[in-house]
């Protein structure tokens, strides 16, 4: 069976292990979509690789960090440290491989068996999404995927924060801010995490 292995899961990875590391206004334009940034975060990085591109944030300033891992040496089986009050995301664009849904659910089911608590997958509009946390260890993190197909291309949104409030304005600044260059690609809305979503083991 078809997983979503690299390159998509190690770009996934790669996406919540980066960070832009310039702090200055913004204004991302890719074939995908135009997202704004505001004045004070740090400039958004675009990548590509292998037919997939991937648009990264870190809401708020912070300093630099040590340049990320490339997308063939970034560990598939662990979640970044999160900084303290971090909130971060990333847009991938892939090929399309597969039903939003099936998406989901393997891609959770990979991340279950890599020691993370997994909601169950639920459908949002025409996109799926689900949440997950770390068990154990500090900092807390807590996530969001969500997966929508058009065409011949899908999309995966993936968002990390601290806490559930910084899932939520993620979900709010990318409702304001991300314009998609054609419709379909991206969820219609990204509401904020729903009730039973919460992560579980």
């Amino acid at each position: 069976m078809f997983t979503l292995g690299m390159p998509v899961l190690a770009l996934l990875v790669l996406a919540l292990f980066s960070a832009p590391s310039c702090a200055c206004a913004a204004e991302v334009r890719t074939p995908d979509l135009v997202l704004t940034t505001p004045d004070d975060w740090q400039k958004p990085l675009v990548r590509e690789e292998g037919g997939v591109r991937i648009v990264l944030v870190r809401m708020g300033a912070q300093a630099e960090s040590p340049a990320p891992e490339t997308a063939s040496s970034a560990p598939a089986r662990t979640l970044p440290e999160a900084d303290a009050g971090v909130v971060r995301l990333s847009i991938t664009v892939t090929p399309h491989v597969l039903a939003p849904e099936e998406m989901a659910r393997e891609t959770a089911a990979s991340m279950k068996r890599r020691g993370l608590r997994v909601s169950e997958p639920v459908q949002t509009g025409a996109s799926w999404s689900f949440t997950f946390a770390r068990k154990r260890g500090t900092p807390r993190v807590q996530g969001r995927h969500f997966f929508t197909v058009s065409g011949s291309q899908a999309s995966i949104v993936s968002l990390l924060a601290p806490d559930e409030a910084g899932l939520s304005r993620a979900c709010e600044y990318l409702e304001k801010n991300l314009k998609p260059a054609r419709p379909g690609l991206f969820p219609a809305h990204f509401a904020p995490v729903q009730e039973g979503m919460s992560p579980r083991s």
